[in-house]
């Protein structure tokens, strides 16, 4: 079973950077387009959240890489910069920050 969930969010690791850059061609076409810190925000998650993901799915796949410091400790600083910039990102966009050059 944990090697489904694993494939599975593998999967959703490949296909989420996609996603997100369908939804920035969408904001950048618009006249307000995002601020260059929003526009770096998004690009630096873009690429550690599937990361995160990839890592996560590939440690249920593969159990022995569970018991890897290195595996663990690259995992969890990709997750950690992603949350990072998540939350940098939700303060800002409550603030109105996200629409300032």
């Amino acid at each position: 079973m944990l090697r489904l969930l694993g494939i599975l969010i593998v999967a959703v690791g490949g296909l989420y950077p996609l996603l997100l850059t369908y939804r920035l061609n969408k904001q950048l076409g618009r006249p307000e387009g995002p601020s260059g810190v929003t526009l770096g925000l998004w690009l630096i998650h873009t690429l550690t959240f599937p990361m995160a993901l990839t890592l996560t799915g590939t440690a249920l796949v593969i159990p022995v890489l569970r018991t890897s410091a290195v595996f663990v400790g690259v995992t969890l600083a990709f997750w950690g910069v992603s949350v990072l910039c998540g939350i940098v990102y939700l303060v800002m966009r409550r603030k109105g920050a996200h629409l300032e050059g």
